[in-house]
């Protein structure tokens, strides 16, 4: 709008002046509303981009091609394994953990499981195979 335009509807009387103020005011809130729709758009649009194979469930082979490829990382500088002046821990010592049981404690049940030409008992349900 020029302000020739401005000033002829002003001339026109306090009526015409609230009718395009209101017609403005809807317009800018219509275009409000529109924004807001197109920047969460874009918002989505964006988080869309930045999704790779590293945060998302998306194969190596979609990531996009402007994406940098990473590399390995550089360690801490420590060597693998325990680290000098850690305390360690353990199970404790157990002076029953290194005797092994010996066979004299399995004999009796040994000897009765084991005889020399005995045969195991047969089932009635199942006749015995000749």
């Amino acid at each position: 709008m020029e302000r020739s335009e401005a000033e002829a509807i002003y001339a026109q009387g306090r009526e015409p002046v609230i009718e395009v103020l209101l017609a403005l005011s809807a317009r800018v809130e219509a275009q409000d509303a529109q924004l807001a729709k197109l920047a969460e758009r874009v918002g989505k649009l964006e988080q869309r981009l930045k999704r790779d194979s590293h945060n998302s469930s998306l194969p190596p082979s979609q990531d996009p091609p402007w994406a940098a490829k990473r590399g390995r990382s550089r360690g801490t500088g420590r060597k693998r394994g325990g680290q000098p002046g850690h305390a360690g821990h353990d199970m404790g010592y157990s002076p029953r953990a290194n005797s092994s049981p010996s066979w004299a404690s399995f004999a009796p049940v040994a000897s009765r499981l084991f005889r020399r030409g005995s045969q195991p008992a047969r089932s009635s349900t199942h006749p015995a195979r000749p």
